[in-house]
């Protein structure tokens, strides 16, 4: 457990249990493999969010059905808006060209938004100030 950069301490096991027993649910990982036999390898070993997703979410195709029919119909109507109501008026060349250069924009913006995401969260920018306090005898020993 971190409590400052580069500053690590014992974790308070009287916390650690009166928190597990106040939020049981954070337990259900530690005691679904506590009562599983060790395996000799953990390759195999199915993880136990894996095994609760198959067997608590009987909704979940139909969720992914429902998702794949509402792209069909944005993708339809996107086709529509391109093709079918343009009243035969063609667009020049310099309207695709600036097409491509707003589509190529947005994809630079979109992926470096995520890569500083992503720096973000790794280098530790995301993380909740940790507040140190001092000890009384600390304040006091530059003299």
């Amino acid at each position: 457990m971190s409590t400052g950069i580069g500053v690590v301490a014992k974790p308070d096991l009287e916390t650690i249990k009166a928190f597990s027993a106040a939020n049981p649910e954070t337990l259900n990982q530690a005691n679904f493999v506590a009562g599983k036999p060790l395996p000799g390898s953990f390759a195999g070993t199915t993880h136990w969010g894996l095994v609760h997703w198959e067997n608590d979410m009987p909704g979940g195709w139909i969720a992914i059905i429902v998702l794949c029919l509402l792209l069909a119909a944005a993708l339809f109507g996107a086709y529509q808006g391109w093709t079918a109501h343009s009243g035969g008026i063609d667009l020049p060349d310099w309207g695709y060209a600036l097409l491509g250069v707003g589509i190529v924009f947005g994809l630079v913006v979109g992926c470096g938004l995520m890569a500083l995401a992503f720096y973000s969260s790794r280098s530790g920018y995301d993380e909740p100030p940790v507040v140190q306090q001092k000890d009384e005898h600390d304040v006091d020993d530059h003299h």
